[in-house]
């Protein structure tokens, strides 16, 4: 049995459909515009195998309607694939209906085919182009208002395979970047969080911001990025918390200056002083003093000159017990005031609350 028969008869069903569509009084009905029109045209010549006449209507759909909302750019895609890969063999054309199914997945990375162009053959190439195609795309909700101690709102995301998601949000035009969430299991769907404010300071304040999802395949290693534009209105502002700085000049040196130098000398007097006693300890000739006659004066001398230049470099003079305790409680009060700046942060943050709206369009 030909697989071609379940689509002929699809087309035949729908084209009663789409004659009451383009009718004036059904359009006025449904509310459909002249683009509307124009691409149920393109579907209805895919339905009676006029592959030629839908291909060359898309593309003359494409060239004057610019300024078509995504949902239709994805309707006269899937028409224009459809029209490219029928089901008589002689008439497709892979490679451009792999382009206009690439571009749909681009546009909605869970988006399927209408019915009625549906016939397994482009189904398959539907699951090629989206094996193909790493996209992902954001689900905003018209406007969140974030407020409270916990400060988070969520965001969903699709995509057109499992990925691992990443939010960052870049506050405009400063470019001040920060990471809100990050996903662990890959999924094609997910659910990221972005915070109001860091526990003591807002992270949104008015004005316009940036939010990029990055999605990252971790089998293939492909990286995709899509940013919105989005606007921030503070409901409530709070004024910022000053942190006390400790002030360094004030504290005092913990260590007394080593006595170095008389140090030195002492080790130098008592040296010479070995020397000298060594020297005139002598009896009469031919006995000769006990310098000359033991060496040991000399080692001890030595020793003794040795003993202060190691000091000199060792010693680090002694802790001054009274500037300890003084810096001591200069850090304690510092250590106060930052306590109580902090909490001071977090009672004004608790009420804290922003009105976000993100952009539906992407970037």
């Amino acid at each position: 049995m030909s697989l071609r028969m379940p689509h002929r008869v699809c087309a035949a069903l729908t084209g009663l459909l789409l004659a009451l569509v383009a009718a004036p009084s059904g359009a006025a009905a449904q509310g459909t515009s002249p683009t509307d029109d124009l691409i149920a045209r393109v579907r209805a010549d895919v339905n009676d195998l006029r592959y030629a006449d839908a291909i060359r209507r898309g593309r003359e759909v494409f060239a004057f309607a610019t300024s078509m909302r995504p949902a239709q750019v994805i309707a006269l895609r899937g028409a224009m694939a459809a029209a490219f890969y029928p089901d008589e063999d002689a008439a497709q054309q892979p490679d451009s209906a792999l382009a206009h199914l690439s571009a749909i997945i681009r546009l909605a990375p869970d988006a399927t085919l209408p019915v009625e162009l549906r016939w397994p053959g482009l189904d398959s190439l539907f699951n090629v182009a989206r094996s193909r195609t790493l996209a992902i795309a954001l689900r905003p909700s018209a406007q969140d208002s974030i407020t409270g101690a916990d400060g988070r709102a969520s965001l969903s995301v699709i995509a057109s395979r499992p990925v691992r998601y990443r939010l960052r949000v870049t506050a405009l035009p400063s470019g001040a970047t920060v990471l809100h969430d990050t996903t662990i299991t890959p999924d094609a769907r997910g659910q990221l969080s972005f915070r109001a404010h860091d526990g003591r300071a807002p992270l949104f304040v008015t004005g316009e911001y940036e939010f990029a999802v990055t999605g990252v395949d971790i089998i293939t290693g492909d990286t995709v990025t899509v940013r919105h534009l989005a606007n921030a209105t503070a409901a409530t502002p709070i004024a910022a918390v000053s942190m006390p700085v400790l002030d360094t000049t004030k504290l005092l040196p913990e260590t007394a200056k080593a006595p170095r130098v008389k140090m030195v000398l002492t080790s130098l007097f008592f040296a010479g002083a070995t020397g000298a006693i060594a020297s005139v300890a002598r009896a009469e000739e031919p006995i000769k003093s006990a310098f000359d006659t033991d060496g040991r004066a000399i080692f001890v001398s030595v020793a003794m000159i040795g003993a202060a230049v190691g000091g000199f470099w060792l010693d680090k003079g002694a802790v001054s017990v009274p500037n300890l305790q003084a810096n001591m409680a200069l850090r304690a009060a510092h250590l106060k005031a930052l306590m109580d700046a902090d909490a001071e942060s977090k009672r004004r943050i608790a009420t804290y609350k922003v009105m976000i709206q993100i952009r539906p369009e992407a970037r």
